[in-house]
């Protein structure tokens, strides 16, 4: 499955938000997560060849402006992606090979808006309340936890390339390092005496095994070497390499041992010898 750590981040969704008394909506259904057959016919291995091979029927910016999109030569918060997320999926019931694609000469420009880092800029801002940066960042991680979904569907239907998913998945751990923040300035503002207290701590204590999940789902993705190419698989290490000395200290020692075991073992897995540098390096700078 190519989507691993996509749906791992869906369902770890929820915790995050019980530990900030947040509602993120309800989870998604188990057959979009699991299926590995569009319904085009297509198996997942035949999808990336028929992606690679699809004439580009992608949008222009100004086409996905008068569809209803952001403009991407602004700063976008959780309610931005919000709309970008409802206007990708009006696009895709009409035209499904019209999603902006990484790096392609007609819709990379609206792409790159979807997972700039950027977009994190306001939740970082402290001249801005903590709630309303926290509830905009939950806004946010839904929005691209839907969007990821479509561009997972469209994936299955032979329609987008799996590059795009190292981009997601990029975003997603920015995201996570970002909302690890907020977590922890939201703590010390909490009441001690209040009736759901109890409640929340342990909200926070499955968002550190979310966390958790998040990062096997990253490392398991590093495998897929039938899915993505070495390429591919280097820019996901960066945003590990990125990331992951943020997140890392979140986890229980127990997670944060299982994760250096599972980088030793990657490193010197014979059939990942292309990014063994990268995985030596990664592992250097978690140590």
């Amino acid at each position: 499955m190519p989507c691993s750590v996509i749906r791992v981040w869906i369902l770890g969704l929820l915790p995050f938000a019980v530990a900030c008394g947040c509602n993120s909506g309800s989870p998604p259904s188990e057959e979009l997560l699991e299926s590995n057959t569009s319904e085009n016919g297509l198996d997942a291995s035949d999808v990336s060849q028929h992606a690679l091979t699809k004439e580009d029927h992608s949008l222009t910016t100004t086409d996905y402006i008068d569809a209803g999109m952001p403009s991407p030569e602004r700063t976008w918060i959780g309610t931005d992606l919000t709309r970008a997320a409802t206007v990708l999926h009006s696009i895709y019931q009409t035209n499904p090979q019209a999603l902006p694609e990484f790096r392609n000469e007609q819709s990379g420009e609206v792409f790159a808006k979807l997972v700039s880092p950027e977009n994190l800029d306001f939740h970082r801002s402290t001249s801005i309340p903590l709630p309303q940066r926290i509830g905009d960042a939950f806004a946010l991680l839904q929005a691209s936890n839907q969007i990821s979904k479509l561009y997972m569907t469209a994936y299955n239907q032979g329609n987008v390339g799996a590059s795009s998913f190292i981009e997601f998945a990029g975003f997603q751990l920015r995201t996570m390092v970002v909302i690890g923040e907020l977590v922890e300035q939201f703590v010390p503002t909490l009441d001690a005496n209040a009736p759901d207290y109890k409640i929340r701590m342990q909200g926070l204590e499955q968002m550190r095994t979310g966390l958790a999940t998040v990062v096997a789902g990253s490392l398991l993705t590093l495998s897929e070497t039938s899915v993505y190419g070495v390429e591919e698989r280097r820019r996901l290490i960066d945003y590990l390499s990125e990331t992951l000395p943020k997140i890392l200290p979140r986890l229980s020692s127990a997670n944060r041992q299982e994760t250096m075991v599972r980088l030793k073992e990657l490193a010197n897995d014979p059939s990942l010898q292309d990014v063994k540098p990268e995985l030596t390096a990664l592992q250097s700078k978690l140590k």
